[in-house]
């Protein structure tokens, strides 16, 4: 599943996509549970879980798993068994992790390099990536790969001892002991240390009095570290920035007037082909440098008040 940073639907993007995958549209382009839960349906159909052959998915702690009531609802209802990770252990207990995920990435990179030496001087867009992921995926998605990130994280064939002892120490960083060298810096700051007479031997060292160190400073620490002061002209910049930007957006809330309207009411987006005497109330519209053509932010994933905009297809 396709996740595109986009509000509305666009076939474009699946392109040479990988057979059997399909997308999901969101503005952000992360998961969140309503995108899971179109995904999990998907899962029902091809895992076809039953009373008698209950399925169990292993998933990690991320809130569009773990806080979806509709999701833990219909998992119980079609039989499904739903085993969360615990919290910072997924570089050693997800397949996906251990096994998958290097691969892809490297197999990525490489069709991406082979698709920039065969189109010189252009650039990787959106549109390329359900091509070059399926090169990718078909490489690194074999049986020997997932057979071996299941047994690799003691899933299966399950293997308790699948860990060494080492990994389940606790830390013991603030354990260490400190350096004989800060121990006599501080010593010599206090004025505990007694000199003696330097020799060739390494066994004669500065010896320390047992006597509790000072914790007082002479020094504040605003005079080693000053604290950061805001000086006229990065004021005078700030103050530039935020006056321009809501004079931008005070010029896009202003209503057009009737010889502008009916030229843009004409205009379509590059991407959606959807009117703009369609678009919602406050829906923002900009235009490319090269082409003139107009498009929604959200469609042409640029932000707010760029203005040397180029879309996707000039590029």
């Amino acid at each position: 599943m396709f996740v595109f940073p986009r509000k509305k639907e666009n076939p474009l993007l699946m392109d040479d996509a990988p057979p059997g995958s399909f997308a999901v549209y969101h503005e952000s382009g992360w998961i969140n549970k309503e995108t899971f839960l179109v995904w999990f349906k998907k899962f029902l159909e091809h895992s076809n879980p039953g009373p008698k052959k209950p399925v169990l998915l292993i998933i990690y702690g991320h809130n569009s798993h773990t806080k979806s009531l509709e999701l833990v609802n219909l998992a119980w209802a079609n039989n499904v068994v739903l085993l969360c990770f615990p919290p910072h252990t997924t570089h050693r207990l997800q397949p996906l992790d251990v096994s998958f995920m290097a691969p892809l990435s490297t197999f990525y990179e490489q069709e991406t390099r082979k698709w920039l030496i065969n189109h010189p001087g252009r650039c990787v867009t959106i549109y390329q990536v359900g091509k070059l992921f399926k090169a990718a995926f078909s490489r690194a998605a074999t049986v020997q790969t997932a057979v071996k990130g299941f047994g690799k994280t003691g899933i299966y064939p399950f293997n308790r001892d699948v860990f060494p002892e080492y990994l389940l120490a606790p830390s013991e960083t603030t354990e260490k002991p400190l350096d004989n060298t800060s121990e006599l810096k501080q010593a010599s700051y206090n004025g505990d240390v007694e000199h003696q007479p330097s020799t060739s031997s390494s066994e004669t060292m500065p010896t320390i009095e047992t006597q509790p160190f000072s914790s007082t400073f002479n020094i504040s620490p605003a005079v080693v570290m000053p604290f950061p002061r805001e000086t006229e002209s990065i004021i005078k910049r700030v103050n530039d920035k935020r006056r321009d930007k809501k004079a931008k957006k005070k010029k896009m809330e202003e209503p057009v007037t009737s010889s502008d309207e009916e030229q843009e009411s004409d205009d379509a987006c590059i991407f959606c082909n959807d009117l703009y005497s369609n678009s919602k109330d406050r829906e923002g519209w900009i235009q490319c440098n090269r082409c003139r053509g107009w498009s929604h932010e959200a469609c042409s994933n640029a932000g707010g008040g760029e203005v040397n905009f180029i879309c996707d297809y000039c590029n």
